[in-house]
């Protein structure tokens, strides 16, 4: 397999909210993050090449949930890999902090 980030992958652990763009909601935990994307553990099933938008409700930013949305790229037994749709500033900011304390 060809590793296709451009970032380190780091450890995080963080409840995610998974909304899917046909109004699907699910749940998840966020595995590990990288300046592209993310890997979720999910028992739940997500189209591959569909985007989702992530809310991380714990994750308090100006007294607001961190919103972040992405293209799921692969699927495991476990879970699913996501790719960011746009690495912002405030991106990298989330994944630096999330990296840095696990919650």
């Amino acid at each position: 397999m060809v590793e296709h980030r451009h970032g380190v992958r780091r450890r995080a652990f963080a409840l995610a909210e998974i909304f899917t763009k046909s109004g699907i909601h699910l749940t998840g935990l966020i595995y590990n993050v990288s300046r592209d994307g993310m890997f979720i553990l999910t028992d739940s099933k997500v189209h591959i090449r569909g985007y989702v938008e992530i809310h991380l409700p714990k994750i308090i930013r100006d007294n607001k949930p961190f919103k972040i949305s992405g293209l799921v790229i692969h699927h495991s037994g476990i879970g699913f890999g996501l790719m960011f749709s746009r690495a912002t500033n405030e991106t990298i900011e989330f994944v630096d902090k999330l990296s840095l304390h696990m919650i």
